[in-house]
């Protein structure tokens, strides 16, 4: 059945290549009239009294209005697509969170020079002051305890206004936009 579908696909995407290619080049002077155009349109507006222009239609070759209509469809059906997918997957990440209640995660980092340590991420959008975490019992440790439903999450430590990532946890394969990270993985129970 994909077979199928793949080749109709193939042929319309042909069709519309073959109608684009056969558009004609424009005509000599095409420029000059458009500009024209524009000024008499333009023009239309003098003193208090508008004139208004006889409406103009427009036409298109069949050819070209097939290519067109193809190429909506195709595109359509693209974002269709696309559109479904995003709701299945926002519908599983509902149902999973639904299933799960808020698990504790316990986040710790060394920095004994530190006179202000935070938590950033996916979680808190990024708010460096959403997070604080406080000195434990030994001061150069600081420490948080936040309630994350299951997810994977990117975060980093603010310490005195600059990212670091957490040294005990997994980091991202890519930083985004040049921003360390860890990444977190909340199971839920």
């Amino acid at each position: 059945m994909t077979d199928r579908h793949d080749e109709k696909l193939s042929s319309l995407l042909d069709g519309a290549v073959k109608a684009m290619r056969a558009v004609p080049e424009p005509s000599p002077g095409w420029r000059d009239r458009v500009l024209a155009a524009v000024e008499e349109t333009s023009s239309l507006y003098v003193s208090n009294t508008v004139r208004f222009a006889a409406p103009r239609f427009w036409s298109i070759r069949p050819r070209y209005a097939v290519a067109a209509a193809a190429a909506c469809v195709i595109v359509g059906g693209a974002i269709g697509t696309l559109s479904m997918w995003q709701k299945v997957e926002k519908t599983d990440a509902v149902a999973l969170a639904a299933e799960h209640s808020p698990e504790r995660v316990h986040f710790r980092f060394t920095a004994p020079r530190a006179a202000k340590v935070s938590l950033a991420g996916d979680f808190n959008a990024w708010n460096p002051d959403a997070h604080p975490l406080r000195r434990s019992n030994d001061p150069n440790t600081w420490e948080l305890d936040v309630q994350l439903p299951p997810g994977r999450y990117a975060y980093a430590f603010v310490v005195d206004g600059k990212l670091a990532r957490d040294p005990g946890a997994p980091q991202a394969a890519e930083d985004d936009f040049g921003t360390p990270h860890s990444i977190l993985l909340v199971t839920g129970s």
